[in-house]
């Protein structure tokens, strides 16, 4: 029973990360709110795992926010990492052609 709600709770702690790098590409559409962007991607960056495939998400969309307010030399560092995750340059491949 204490694995089972230990699964739950990471399951739902996973879900609840989804959502925030959600919350953050939703946020990213109005210019006067990429800071808090920026902010949740920070926040999601922070609480995972580095190999996780969310960071690589949400350096990726944190190098977007960054580059949209000008900053593009940090934007790019931040692309470059995201860049690095083979899973993800994948997905951006295949979501191009389509």
């Amino acid at each position: 029973m204490w694995l089972f709600a230990l699964i739950i709770s990471a399951r739902a702690e996973d879900a609840q990360l989804w959502f925030q790098l959600q919350q953050a590409r939703y946020l990213m559409m109005e210019a006067d709110e990429l800071e808090s962007s920026i902010d949740i991607l920070n926040g999601i960056i922070a609480q995972s795992e580095p190999d996780d495939f969310i960071v690589a998400q949400a350096e990726y969309w944190k190098g977007r926010a960054l580059y949209d307010l000008g900053f593009s030399d940090h934007a790019r560092e931040r692309l470059t990492v995201a860049s690095n995750d083979y899973e993800l340059r994948t997905l951006e491949e295949v979501e191009h052609h389509i």
